[in-house]
């Protein structure tokens, strides 16, 4: 059996192994996939609900955040830049965004003096024609500020664009609305394990939309007015904040 350990845990300098993670949270798949099985939240996790010992040891789980449907969501992406001097590329599936903010601090950063640059008016918003892109780097030593509008339901990867980082955990899943919101599941349609159909999927489904509009998938991009903790709206428009650190937690693989 193998169990995993924090850094500070590990004497042997050789022994010890860096993974990359975002809040602490190395992303774990789930067995199925989440637009099928629709699981409930307790089998998600986030930064609110891990406790204080996944910042020195090791934290696996479905890392999932849930935003409101229609609502315009502002990411705060930071790169501490402690373990190696390399950008990190993020890509969001299922959205493009508004690359509202990026720059580089030093060398060497960390969450909260990023938080203290926000509260102090320093963390700067380009709010006019800001580029739209689906992927964007996150500086060593500093962040990136993006936002897109939630208009999309369903469950959207959000992950590091270096193939071995998302492999180990680097990511998390944006769930946008709720499962109402959802395109709806075909009928017969298995909810979990493998599948690979023999015949055309019946057209008929077991879930009927609540109207008869289909579901746009088109992106509106409005000019939001925001205040220095970038947590007021503007006119109907809903800013929910967070917070996404990208770190490097540094662990042991210890065979026993």
């Amino acid at each position: 059996m193998k169990s995993l350990e924090g850094w500070d845990e590990i004497p042997e300098k050789l022994n010890r192994l860096y993974t990359p993670q975002l809040n602490h949270i190395s992303m774990k798949m789930p067995s199925s996939p989440l637009l099928v099985a629709r699981p409930s939240p307790d089998n998600f996790c986030n930064s609110s609900s891990i406790d204080d010992d996944c910042r020195a040891g090791y934290c696996e789980c479905s890392h999932v955040l849930s935003v409101k449907l229609n609502s315009v969501v502002e990411v705060i992406i930071v790169d501490e830049g402690v373990t190696f001097d390399a950008n990190h590329p993020f890509h969001l599936h299922g959205h493009s965004f508004r690359v509202v903010g990026l720059r580089r601090l030093a060398t060497e950063t960390t969450i909260e003096e990023i938080k203290e640059f926000d509260r102090a008016g320093l963390l700067k918003r380009n709010l006019k024609n800001a580029p739209i892109k689906d992927t964007v780097t996150v500086p060593d030593g500093g962040y990136t500020v993006i936002r897109f509008k939630a208009d999309n339901p369903g469950y959207w990867l959000f992950h590091c664009h270096i193939e071995f980082h998302v492999e180990i955990g680097m990511a998390l899943v944006f769930k946008v609305g709720e499962h109402k919101d959802m395109a709806p599941i075909p009928k017969d349609f298995p909810r979990c394990g493998s599948y690979m159909p023999d015949n055309m999927l019946e057209l008929a489904t077991t879930e009927k939309p609540k109207t008869d509009s289909q579901i746009s998938i088109s992106h509106w991009w409005p000019v939001v007015v925001v205040n220095n903790n970038s947590t007021s709206s503007a006119a109907s428009l809903t800013i929910s904040g967070f917070v996404i650190l990208c770190s490097l937690c540094i662990l042991k693989l210890n065979g026993t």
